[in-house]
Protein backbone atom coordinates (compact mmCIF):
# COMPACT_ATOMS: atom_id res chain seq x y z
CA UNK A 1 0.00 0.00 0.00
CA UNK A 2 1.12 3.56 -0.65
CA UNK A 3 1.87 5.62 2.41
CA UNK A 4 2.54 9.29 3.01
CA UNK A 5 4.83 11.12 5.35
CA UNK A 6 3.92 14.60 6.54
CA UNK A 7 6.97 16.87 6.42
CA UNK A 8 6.00 20.39 7.44
CA UNK A 9 2.94 21.03 5.28
CA UNK A 10 4.07 18.88 2.34
CA UNK A 11 2.85 15.37 1.56
CA UNK A 12 5.53 13.06 0.19
CA UNK A 13 4.15 9.88 -1.37
CA UNK A 14 6.05 6.62 -1.64
CA UNK A 15 5.03 3.14 -2.78
CA UNK A 16 7.50 1.53 -0.38
CA UNK A 17 8.36 3.44 2.76
CA UNK A 18 12.03 3.17 3.71
CA UNK A 19 12.64 2.67 7.46
CA UNK A 20 14.07 5.79 9.12
CA UNK A 21 15.57 6.99 12.38
CA UNK A 22 12.70 9.03 13.81
CA UNK A 23 13.24 11.20 16.87
CA UNK A 24 10.26 12.23 19.00
CA UNK A 25 10.43 15.69 20.56
CA UNK A 26 7.45 16.19 22.81
CA UNK A 27 6.44 19.00 25.12
CA UNK A 28 3.79 21.54 25.96
CA UNK A 29 5.36 24.08 23.56
CA UNK A 30 3.42 26.77 25.40
CA UNK A 31 4.66 28.59 23.38
CA UNK A 32 7.32 27.01 21.17
CA UNK A 33 10.45 29.17 21.24
CA UNK A 34 13.94 29.51 19.76
CA UNK A 35 15.39 27.25 22.45
CA UNK A 36 13.24 24.41 21.12
CA UNK A 37 14.42 25.17 17.59
CA UNK A 38 18.05 25.09 18.76
CA UNK A 39 17.52 21.61 20.27
CA UNK A 40 16.10 20.31 16.99
CA UNK A 41 18.95 21.82 14.96
CA UNK A 42 21.50 20.27 17.31
CA UNK A 43 19.83 16.84 17.10
CA UNK A 44 19.78 16.98 13.30
CA UNK A 45 23.57 17.38 13.26
CA UNK A 46 23.61 13.64 14.00
CA UNK A 47 23.86 12.08 10.55
CA UNK A 48 21.88 9.02 11.66
CA UNK A 49 18.74 11.10 12.33
CA UNK A 50 16.30 11.19 9.40
CA UNK A 51 13.43 13.16 10.93
CA UNK A 52 12.47 14.91 14.16
CA UNK A 53 8.76 14.64 14.96
CA UNK A 54 7.50 17.50 17.15
CA UNK A 55 4.53 16.43 19.23
CA UNK A 56 2.71 19.06 21.30
CA UNK A 57 1.27 17.42 24.40
CA UNK A 58 -2.45 17.40 25.04
CA UNK A 59 -1.46 17.96 28.66
CA UNK A 60 1.72 16.91 30.44
CA UNK A 61 1.27 14.67 33.51
CA UNK A 62 3.85 16.86 35.25
CA UNK A 63 2.15 20.20 34.58
CA UNK A 64 -1.15 21.89 35.32
CA UNK A 65 -3.52 22.80 32.50
CA UNK A 66 -3.79 26.30 33.96
CA UNK A 67 -2.38 28.75 31.43
CA UNK A 68 -2.09 26.05 28.78
CA UNK A 69 -2.99 27.46 25.37
CA UNK A 70 -5.51 25.64 23.15
CA UNK A 71 -3.98 22.59 21.49
CA UNK A 72 -4.75 23.63 17.93
CA UNK A 73 -3.09 26.98 18.50
CA UNK A 74 0.03 25.33 19.93
CA UNK A 75 0.11 23.03 16.90
CA UNK A 76 -0.11 26.00 14.55
CA UNK A 77 2.66 27.82 16.41
CA UNK A 78 4.88 24.75 16.02
CA UNK A 79 4.10 24.59 12.31
CA UNK A 80 5.03 28.25 11.94
CA UNK A 81 8.21 27.89 14.00
CA UNK A 82 9.48 24.97 11.92
CA UNK A 83 8.16 25.96 8.53
CA UNK A 84 11.05 25.60 6.10
CA UNK A 85 13.05 23.31 8.40
CA UNK A 86 14.33 20.19 6.68
CA UNK A 87 13.81 16.80 8.32
CA UNK A 88 11.12 17.99 10.71
CA UNK A 89 7.40 17.38 11.02
CA UNK A 90 4.67 18.41 13.45
CA UNK A 91 2.20 15.79 14.64
CA UNK A 92 -1.11 16.00 16.53
CA UNK A 93 -1.17 12.33 17.55
CA UNK A 94 -1.26 13.04 21.30
CA UNK A 95 -4.67 14.68 20.91
CA UNK A 96 -6.14 11.29 20.05
CA UNK A 97 -4.40 9.43 22.89
CA UNK A 98 -5.65 8.92 26.46
CA UNK A 99 -5.39 11.89 28.83
CA UNK A 100 -2.90 12.97 30.15
CA UNK A 101 -0.02 12.59 27.67
CA UNK A 102 2.41 9.85 28.68
CA UNK A 103 5.54 9.49 26.56
CA UNK A 104 5.38 5.70 26.64
CA UNK A 105 1.94 5.80 24.96
CA UNK A 106 3.11 8.25 22.31
CA UNK A 107 6.14 6.14 21.45
CA UNK A 108 3.89 3.09 21.20
CA UNK A 109 1.63 4.93 18.73
CA UNK A 110 4.63 6.10 16.69
CA UNK A 111 5.88 2.53 16.58
CA UNK A 112 2.56 1.32 15.20
CA UNK A 113 2.33 4.17 12.68
CA UNK A 114 5.87 3.70 11.39
CA UNK A 115 6.75 0.00 11.75
CA UNK A 116 10.41 -0.68 11.20
CA UNK A 117 11.56 2.83 12.07
CA UNK A 118 14.22 3.25 14.69
CA UNK A 119 12.77 5.49 17.39
CA UNK A 120 14.52 8.09 19.51
CA UNK A 121 13.42 10.52 22.20
CA UNK A 122 14.88 14.03 22.38
CA UNK A 123 14.91 15.48 25.91
CA UNK A 124 16.91 18.03 27.83
CA UNK A 125 19.81 16.84 29.93
CA UNK A 126 18.04 18.02 33.09
CA UNK A 127 15.05 15.82 32.23
CA UNK A 128 17.34 12.78 32.09
CA UNK A 129 17.81 12.99 35.86
CA UNK A 130 14.09 12.34 36.41
CA UNK A 131 13.53 9.94 33.53
CA UNK A 132 13.37 6.93 35.86
CA UNK A 133 10.18 8.42 37.37
CA UNK A 134 8.32 8.60 34.05
CA UNK A 135 5.45 6.19 33.42
CA UNK A 136 6.91 2.80 32.35
CA UNK A 137 10.40 4.26 32.01
CA UNK A 138 11.90 0.82 31.37
CA UNK A 139 9.64 0.38 28.34
CA UNK A 140 10.66 3.86 27.11
CA UNK A 141 14.30 2.77 27.25
CA UNK A 142 13.48 -0.43 25.39
CA UNK A 143 11.52 1.40 22.70
CA UNK A 144 13.66 4.46 22.04
CA UNK A 145 17.23 5.68 22.02
CA UNK A 146 17.54 8.71 24.31
CA UNK A 147 18.93 11.84 22.67
CA UNK A 148 20.00 13.96 25.64
CA UNK A 149 20.56 17.64 24.87
CA UNK A 150 23.35 18.82 27.18
CA UNK A 151 24.20 22.51 27.28
CA UNK A 152 27.73 23.84 27.40
CA UNK A 153 28.74 24.12 31.04
CA UNK A 154 26.30 21.45 32.24
CA UNK A 155 27.49 18.29 33.98
CA UNK A 156 27.67 15.94 31.00
CA UNK A 157 29.32 13.21 33.08
CA UNK A 158 26.37 13.17 35.51
CA UNK A 159 23.89 12.88 32.64
CA UNK A 160 25.81 9.99 31.06
CA UNK A 161 26.17 8.27 34.43
CA UNK A 162 22.38 8.40 34.95
CA UNK A 163 21.68 7.14 31.43
CA UNK A 164 24.01 4.22 32.02
CA UNK A 165 22.44 3.54 35.42
CA UNK A 166 18.96 3.16 33.95
CA UNK A 167 20.23 1.05 31.05
CA UNK A 168 19.35 3.51 28.29
CA UNK A 169 20.68 3.49 24.75
CA UNK A 170 21.71 7.08 24.26
CA UNK A 171 23.40 9.81 22.27
CA UNK A 172 24.53 13.14 23.66
CA UNK A 173 23.37 16.23 21.76
CA UNK A 174 25.78 19.09 22.42
CA UNK A 175 24.11 22.50 22.71
CA UNK A 176 25.14 26.07 23.34
CA UNK A 177 23.91 27.69 26.53
CA UNK A 178 20.46 29.13 25.75
CA UNK A 179 18.51 30.72 28.59
CA UNK A 180 14.95 30.77 27.27
CA UNK A 181 11.84 29.46 29.00
CA UNK A 182 8.19 29.38 27.99
CA UNK A 183 7.24 30.54 31.50
CA UNK A 184 9.32 33.72 31.16
CA UNK A 185 7.96 34.32 27.66
CA UNK A 186 4.36 34.05 28.86
CA UNK A 187 5.11 36.56 31.61
CA UNK A 188 6.65 38.99 29.12
CA UNK A 189 3.64 38.65 26.82
CA UNK A 190 1.29 39.22 29.75
CA UNK A 191 3.13 42.45 30.50
CA UNK A 192 3.12 43.52 26.85
CA UNK A 193 6.91 43.27 26.50
CA UNK A 194 8.79 42.35 23.34
CA UNK A 195 9.92 38.76 22.85
CA UNK A 196 12.43 39.55 20.13
CA UNK A 197 15.23 36.99 20.19
CA UNK A 198 13.08 34.53 22.11
CA UNK A 199 10.39 33.61 19.58
CA UNK A 200 10.31 33.06 15.85
CA UNK A 201 8.88 36.26 14.33
CA UNK A 202 6.01 34.33 12.75
CA UNK A 203 5.12 32.80 16.11
CA UNK A 204 5.25 36.17 17.86
CA UNK A 205 2.96 37.68 15.22
CA UNK A 206 0.52 34.77 15.58
CA UNK A 207 0.45 35.25 19.35
CA UNK A 208 -0.18 38.98 19.04
CA UNK A 209 -2.80 38.59 16.31
CA UNK A 210 -4.68 36.00 18.36
CA UNK A 211 -4.19 37.81 21.68
CA UNK A 212 -2.71 34.76 23.36
CA UNK A 213 -1.26 34.72 26.88
CA UNK A 214 -2.88 38.04 27.77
Amino acid sequence: DSVFIVVGKNLVYSDERVPMKRIMFGGSFNPVHLGHAAMVKAALLDSTVDVVTLIPARCSPFKSEEGLCDGEKRLEMCRLAFEGFEKTEVSDIEFSLPYPSFTVNTLSRLSSLYPGDGLGLLIGGDSVMGLCKWRESEKINETAEIFAAVRNGADRAAVEKELCRIGARYSIVNMKEIDISSTDIRERLKRGLSCSGLLDKRVEKYIIDNRLYR
